[in-house]
């Protein structure tokens, strides 16, 4: 029971850290839009509507009002300083792939290279039979 209730905690933080719950009310808001205006408008003139961005409902209009307050918020923080690290990016510095070796020494590698022992010669066939 504990472990279920820090995972469905873990979820709930993980939901709000992206703005699950703005997601979750505009979505809510684009669908009672759309059940409200097709009876009346018709399904492409209420698709129309709902997503021009002309014609916002209070549902929509408090989720840019959230979205809005967490974009503030994020921009308020304080940012976070690294004292005396050294940050390294791929375009400041050129990575070097090793070089490969030379022509003349792989035939000594390759004559040098001790045989495979056969696996299957090891084996005794058929198997020996547990004694019982």
């Amino acid at each position: 029971m504990r472990a279920l209730l820090a995972k469905l905690l873990c979820l709930v933080a993980a939901i709000s850290l992206i703005d699950g719950h703005i997601i979750a009310l505009q979505s809510y808001a684009w669908i009672t839009m759309l059940n409200d205006r097709i009876p009346a408008q018709g399904v492409t003139e209420a698709l129309s509507t709902t997503f021009d961005g002309e014609h916002p409902c209070e549902h929509c209009l408090a989720a840019s009002e959230l979205q809005n307050k967490s974009q503030e918020e994020k921009s308020k923080a304080p940012e976070m300083q690294l004292r005396g690290l050294k940050l390294v990016s791929p375009k400041s510095e050129q990575i070097n792939a090793p070089l490969a070796p030379n022509s003349f020494r792989l035939p000594y590698l390759v004559s040098h290279i001790p045989p495979r022992k056969d696996v299957h010669s090891s084996v005794p066939s058929p198997p020996p039979r547990a004694v019982v």
